[in-house]
């Protein structure tokens, strides 16, 4: 296993989705929405490609972005998530903070897929493209 964290800054609604289907973004995990200048953590399976998501809103109420991604955690890793960006474009950042006892190691950029968001048919899915 290991440790997803959302993690937002701001004032903005935040609101991050697991899916467990990575290859097509099924099997979607809603979380709840990330608090002001707070974060949001889980557990998730290493060893296998995970997909996920972040919606953002400016001002909770104008015109957000989805942005999601793919990538393959490794066992024992913290990795942090984060939405950036302005208006309809943004991205995900996303970081590897290491192992426990890591901590004065600078976390370290994730290789990962950049998926495009697609309204799914259900809410099965599939709710990613590329």
């Amino acid at each position: 296993m290991s440790t997803l964290v959302f993690k937002k800054g701001g004032h903005m609604l935040v609101i991050p989705d697991i899916y467990a289907g990575a290859a097509e973004c099924t099997d979607r995990t809603k979380l709840p929405p990330i608090a002001d200048d707070g974060e949001i953590s889980r557990r998730i399976v290493a060893g296998r490609p995970l997909s996920f998501s972040l919606v953002r809103t400016e001002n909770y109420l104008s015109a957000g972005c989805i942005a999601m991604a793919t990538f393959s955690p490794e066992p024992n890793h913290r990795y942090i998530a984060e939405v950036k960006g302005h208006g309809p474009a943004c991205r995900i950042d996303l970081v590897d903070a290491g192992k426990p006892g890591d901590e004065y190691i600078p976390p370290k950029a994730v290789p990962k897929s950049d998926r495009t968001w697609s309204r799914p048919l259900s809410e099965r899915g599939p709710f990613c493209t590329d």
